[in-house]
């Protein structure tokens, strides 16, 4: 339940919870209403109410059919409220976006405890990412990726191989992420095509791959910047699934991205 109408109440140890199912308001048994994220962690909003002598902390929280929230304490005692006692009709509502909401009778709102997330704003313009960088013994690899807005991710990978002994064996890991700094998505593993040694003419030791991939609409449009690894012969299975779990783990991203992460991982 997400929502208290006029004449419903939270008594001492009951909770409201989000429809989304990640923030909970907890009437305590010390006289605090408090929010909180389900998954744990520090209290969002308070009353600040737990600190009252005993008899005169609130048991209780009211919707009131006037249209004020208040708590009362074991001897019916208003303790803290909205003021919204002008509002008759209203009704209290903890919303998916973690902000606590009074709507009147005309679905307006009148009071807000302000703990909303903000929405990521959508970005225009491609992304580009660029990394030069020696994977060994002359060994170089540079690599150029653009994100399109669309969810269109093209790396454009460029391997030279001027050693003697070894063959070069690029392989690159691509991170997308928000401008909150968190990871919101991750590539496959693009592998190119080996760069033979100078004494080995079986291949060529240099030359251009192009890889492509196509990710969900969301993620090109709340992307910030595109963070790329690049290697020779190296294993990114470990990060990729590391980054894959921090990703499943957010909780504070936009529905439409999240949705976009499940699309994609499952």
């Amino acid at each position: 339940m997400a929502v208290l109408k006029g004449g419903e109440r939270l008594h001492a140890g009951q909770e409201l919870r989000s429809n989304n199912g990640q923030y909970r308001l907890v009437m305590q048994t010390d006289g605090n209403l408090v929010l909180y994220p389900t998954a744990g962690g520090a209290a969002v909003w308070a009353t600040h109410t737990w600190n009252r002598p005993a008899l005169d902390r609130p048991v209780r929280a009211d919707m009131q059919a006037d249209g004020n929230f208040v708590l009362y304490d074991t001897l019916n005692r208003p303790v803290w409220a909205t003021g919204t006692h002008q509002h008759p009709g209203s009704y209290f509502d903890l919303q998916d976006d973690r902000n606590l909401v009074i709507y009147n009778a005309e679905r307006r709102p009148v009071w807000a405890s302000g703990t909303n997330i903000p929405a990521p704003q959508k970005r225009t313009g491609s992304l580009t990412a660029r990394l030069y960088q020696d994977v060994g013994f002359r060994k170089r690899m540079e690599t150029n990726a653009t994100l399109y807005r669309d969810g269109r991710l093209v790396v454009d990978s460029f391997t030279r191989n001027d050693n003697w002994t070894g063959a070069l064996r690029g392989r690159t890991l691509a991170v997308i992420v928000d401008a909150q700094d968190r990871a919101i998505m991750v590539s496959n593993v693009f592998a190119d095509p080996t760069r033979c040694s100078v004494a080995d003419l079986s291949c060529a030791s240099y030359g251009r791959q192009i890889h492509q991939q196509l990710f969900p609409l969301a993620i090109g449009q709340h992307a910030e910047r595109v963070d790329l690894y690049t290697g020779d012969n190296v294993n990114f299975s470990d990060l990729r699934q590391r980054t894959i779990d921090v990703i499943r783990a957010s909780r504070d991203i936009a529905k439409e991205v999240r949705d976009a992460v499940i699309s994609v991982f499952g």
